[in-house]
């Protein structure tokens, strides 16, 4: 998500906050439709009459109001302004006014006019809301901020200036501040079970395993009935490695809703890491049977009946499940296991749609829990053709692909190393091999093999992305690295990896404020926080000498990922300082 497309979709939303907030803001005033600052009444036959100026004032808001139920709307502003000139200190025009330039899509003057309001009354939380939306709709998140902590500074206890703030950091992906928030008002409200979800589901978004399972814990102690709390207690506990204690969570999620998908196929990895074989291949079935069984499924089955060596089932599920490389493979697996003289015949697949398959298979292993066994298993059975003349540089590149999803890059960088393949296609052998060398900390062939890839495929994004990067990291070629990064941009404007490239490459180069710009929209467009990220933005911060950003940066990257080590040797040094 990006920040045009926030400002897309904020009228709706300003609208809602405007007429709920607006009203409680008018009731706050006295204003009413009618009622005007310095307005004393005269009395004549005994009965009161409003001095000249504030009648004038009070026609004029009459005639703006009848003329914005017509449409006319610059005739209304016409009028309310006629209002103001009169009568500077009544508020119920400017609210009118407001109004009129959201639906006109002015938030500039819509901004100027609430700042006016809250001049003159600042005490009002619900306008520090509104203005805080507005700015956030405009782009200006650190303006949105402020509003919101100030509605909060108001009425510490008033839920509209929290929510309102919360809500804002979870879309520009200020995560950590966002949990800080909900365990702020957790400390108010303990007995939330509302507020716990929201924690877990931010803390799961952070990958904080523990904490969000205690936050779900705590919200079945509130409210049992809440069952995808029980869901996203399982799944931590498997990530937590206590196993056993996550498939008890899955079932128990499973009885109250037995067909889930996403359950039943998180399911099967915890049992594969049980090696309860059996319960997995039973649950795997229940899978198959839902309505909503999808391809991915088709290839899960396949990989487990390719364990089992069960190589024919293997072969009709993988060929279901859009995978006909491996479908090859477990036919002709069958055929040397059951001694059937079988046909070799060639296999006709590009490396193209072998990276493609590749990427299917590590979808269909990664919503089983990451699982390994399934993975390790098809490793070993694809050696079995690395001497075969029609398969063996395919079956090399899958389990080159395999081994680095493994986290075993020497293996995978021996194997890629021995395929030979020419023209086009070399590109994607190289594009693993730089994966696996830069896994290896080996830059040089990092870069002679991105150098290869480019050579083939000058206007790949990601490739481009991949050098320029690497070339920041390591401070050199950084006009280079600045071509690459604009070049992949001009391709894909918004992606926020390549602005945070693109980012660190002014910050090598010394604009700062470039690199803070772009590192900051790069931040707002990422669909979870990045640590990383973060990391950037406190070393742009501390070169500008702003220890206390930087420090506050350095902090957030620390608690998304309490093992960069680099990072918080610079937060320890800098905080002593402060």
């Amino acid at each position: 998500m990006n920040v045009q497309s926030k400002e897309i979709d904020a009228p709706m939303k300003l609208r809602r906050y405007f007429y709920s907030a607006a009203l409680i803001a008018l009731l706050a005033l006295g204003t009413g439709c009618a009622h005007f600052s310095g307005q004393t009444p005269r009395r004549y036959w005994g009965k009161p009459t409003p001095v000249r100026k504030q009648g004038q004032a009070y026609a004029h808001h009459l005639a703006g109001v009848f003329h914005e139920r017509q449409g006319n709307l610059m005739e209304a502003l016409e009028s309310w302004e006629k209002v103001l000139a009169l009568d500077p200190e009544t508020q119920a025009p400017r609210i009118r006014m407001i109004r009129v330039y959201l639906s006109q899509g002015n938030f500039k003057k819509a901004i100027a006019t609430c700042e006016e309001i809250l001049q003159r009354s600042p005490e009002i939380v619900e306008f520090w809301v509104i203005l805080g939306e507005m700015k956030y709709a405009s782009g200006d998140i650190d303006g949105a901020v402020q509003s919101f902590e100030k509605a909060i500074e108001l009425k510490p206890d008033n839920m509209l200036g929290y929510g309102a703030l919360v809500e804002l950091q979870e879309k520009t992906n200020d995560l950590v501040a966002a949990i800080e928030i909900y365990e702020k008002l957790i400390k108010n409200s303990p007995d939330s079970a509302a507020l716990y979800y929201q924690l877990g589901i931010n803390l799961s978004r952070i990958n904080d395993h523990k904490g969000a399972f205690e936050a779900f814990t705590k919200v079945l102690e509130l409210e049992p009935k809440i069952t995808l709390a029980r869901l996203f207690q399982a799944i931590h506990l498997h990530e937590l490695g206590s196993f056993e204690e996550s498939k008890d969570a899955f079932y128990l999620y499973l009885a109250e809703r037995p067909n889930d998908p996403q359950a039943l196929q998180r399911l099967t990895g915890t049992l594969l890491r049980l090696r309860r074989i059996d319960e997995a291949r039973q649950i795997l079935y229940r899978l198959l049977d839902h309505k909503d069984a999808e391809a991915k499924n088709m290839l899960q089955w396949a990989l487990f009946q390719g364990m089992e060596m069960s190589f024919f089932s293997a072969a009709v599920a993988a060929m279901e499940g859009n995978a006909p490389f491996l479908a090859a493979c477990y036919n002709r697996l069958d055929q040397s296991t059951t001694h059937q003289p079988g046909r070799q015949d060639k296999v006709f697949i590009s490396f193209e749609e072998l990276d493609l398959e590749g990427t299917r298979i590590q979808d269909a292993l990664q919503s089983m829990q990451h699982e390994t066994l399934l993975a390790e298993a098809l490793i070993s059975q694809l050696s079995f053709f690395q001497d075969s003349v029609a398969l063996g540089n395919l079956s090399r590149f899958l389990q080159g692909r395999l081994l680095i999803y493994l986290d075993r890059p020497a293996e995978a960088l021996d194997l890629l190393n021995q395929i030979h393949v020419e023209g086009n296609e070399q590109k994607y052998v190289l594009y693993h091999r730089a994966l696996a060398c830069e896994m290896l900390g080996d830059k040089e062939n990092t870069e002679v093999n991105l150098l290869a890839y480019l050579v083939l495929d000058p206007q790949d994004p990601v490739m481009l992305n991949f050098l320029g990067y690497f070339y920041a990291e390591e401070n050199k070629h950084l006009e280079e690295a600045l071509q690459l990064l604009n070049l992949a941009l001009a391709i894909s404007p918004e992606d926020p990896f390549y602005l945070d490239s693109l980012g660190w490459i002014y910050y090598r180069l010394g604009d700062y404020t470039k690199a803070e710009e772009l590192v900051r929209k790069a931040i707002y467009g990422m669909d979870a926080d990045d640590a990383i990220l973060r990391d950037h933005l406190g070393d742009i911060y501390q070169a500008q000498g702003k220890i206390k950003e930087a420090l506050e940066e350095w902090r957030r990257a620390l608690r998304l990922d309490p093992s960069l080590d680099t990072v918080r040797e610079k937060f320890e040094a800098h905080q002593s300082k402060q």
